[in-house]
């Protein structure tokens, strides 16, 4: 049996070998529409596009190298994710289902790095000079009729920027330094870029301040108990109302809380990058509320795949921060166990790597005003993607299909188009912290693999030489692509 890996034996190559390669089965006598292949194009359209209870065999080239397959099932709001069934043994038998290898979620996992111990010098009393803010901490079980486990902190103004005032917990002994340094990497790269990309800053501030402010605390993780490097609460915008429970103790100010365990040495890149992510937040809910009209704000998952986006387009991506890295990383291995919208099942319930990779090859392939036009859309997830995509000239499963494929190519097939490739991040190289080597191949078992029914998946299969054809049969609408040496 094959075991996962990432494809990294390939060696690049600018030869393909296209559509001929995938077709009907001609036992199942069923017919594949296959779309046209233009000279100009090496990769053509989507090369097979696999219909319900349809068997379709990939033929294997005689070459010595292995066979990629890249397979998406991108489905709109109300589509039925399905099943799909690969035999390495010819046409499969629905009744021996079972009896194929079945893959399953791996327990939870937090692929977040360990975060070093924080030393907290004794509580202090409030002082004068103390500015109070309530912190929710989360993670952690709400008190009987409250909203949020939550607590009052005091904190001193350590740094004014031009956009930004640095608040630190009176707990802590941070410096005036690292305070000033990330007032000036707010000032000069986080506010600019973000506002550039998801919209300004109210002009007349939030509740009477015209910055926002950065507050540093160590009870974003609970004093180390948790993962949270950083959180914005919606709530903040707002003014507190003593009868709601989730905004008695609204702040009623734009805030980016940040924890303490970004002080710590070397994790300066995991602060920045945490600012940008979540300041984005506050950004995307302000205009997606105020100019859109969405009360509701931004479904979770693409608000989270923006915020990590808005990481590494202010410049703390992969190899500027641990965290990036390290999400982008658990992504790859274990690919085929994460979509990118039901992130209630993903490893550590998360999907930050795979949402940071779709959002870059957006802004990548259809310009980096992309994701403020999804800000400024009346819509919201895919069907805000696939309407903005649309005045793109393509759709949310055309460019998801196109991402799958991208993830496998990049790096190992030529790409004159940028249609399969990436420009801002590369699945395959070194980085600061460790070398990407794309996404990790579907386990098979002898008689190849079921996978179960899950939407926005992106499925790598790689074949070994000598292995027989893979025959392919779906519940339902799978795209592939091919990738032979």
């Amino acid at each position: 049996s094959q075991a996962p890996g990432p494809a990294a034996s390939l060696k690049p190559t600018s030869t393909f070998i296209p559509a001929a390669n995938v077709k009907a089965n001609p036992a199942v006598g069923l017919a594949m529409g296959t779309a046209a292949v233009s000279p100009t194009d090496r990769y053509g359209s989507h090369l097979a596009v696999i219909a319900a209870g349809q068997a379709t065999t990939i033929d294997r080239p005689a070459k010595g190298q292995p066979l990629l397959l890249a397979l998406a099932t991108p489905t709109l709001d109300g589509a039925t994710p399905v099943d799909l069934d690969l035999s390495l043994d010819g046409a499969i038998d629905p009744a021996e289902k079972q009896d194929a290898y079945e893959f399953a979620d791996p327990a939870p996992q937090n692929n977040s790095p360990p975060l070093p111990p924080i030393d907290l010098p004794a509580f202090r009393l409030f002082a004068d000079d103390v500015t109070k803010f309530w912190v929710i901490r989360p993670g952690l079980k709400p008190p009987a009729g409250e909203a949020y486990d939550e607590i009052e902190i005091g904190t001193h103004l350590l740094a004014t920027g031009a956009h930004c005032d640095v608040y630190v917990d009176a707990v802590l002994g941070a410096s005036k330094e690292d305070a000033a340094a990330l007032a000036a990497a707010f000032d000069n790269i986080i506010f600019p870029t973000d506002t550039r990309l998801f919209g300004a800053f109210p002009a007349e501030g939030v509740g009477g301040h015209a910055n926002p402010a950065i507050v540093i605390t160590p009870q974003v993780s609970n004093n180390g108990a948790t993962g949270t490097l950083a959180f914005f609460a919606r709530r903040d915008l707002d003014a507190p109302d003593p009868a709601d429970p989730a905004r008695k103790h609204a702040n009623h100010r734009g805030i980016v809380f940040l924890d303490a365990a970004t002080l710590a040495a070397g994790r300066r890149g995991d602060m920045f990058a945490s600012v940008a992510h979540e300041f984005q937040h506050l950004l995307n809910f302000h205009h997606k509320r105020k100019d859109a009209g969405v009360a509701a704000g931004e479904e979770m998952w693409l608000d989270e795949a923006m915020a990590v986006y808005a990481s590494g387009a202010c410049g703390y991506g992969v190899s500027e921060s641990r965290s990036v890295y390290a999400h982008v990383a658990g992504y790859f291995q274990r690919a085929y166990n994460y979509s990118l919208t039901d992130w209630s099942r993903n490893p550590g319930a998360s999907g930050y790597g795979m949402g940071y990779l779709f959002m870059t090859y957006l802004a990548d392939r259809f310009g980096e005003e992309l994701p403020g036009q999804l800000v400024m859309s009346p819509l919201r997830g895919k069907a805000s993607l696939d309407a903005v995509l649309k005045t793109h000239g393509s759709s949310y499963a055309d460019a998801f299909t196109d991402f799958s494929v991208a993830l496998v190519n990049d790096g190992l097939f030529n790409d004159a188009t940028g249609r399969f490739s990436f420009k801002s991040v590369k699945p395959r190289g070194k980085t600061s912290f460790g070398e990407l080597h794309g996404p990790y191949a579907v386990p098979l078992g002898a008689d190849g693999a079921h996978v179960p029914a899950r939407a926005d998946v992106a499925y790598l299969f790689q074949f070994q030489p000598g292995d027989p054809s893979p025959v392919l049969r779906s519940g339902g609408l799978f795209r592939a692509i091919a990738l032979v040496p």
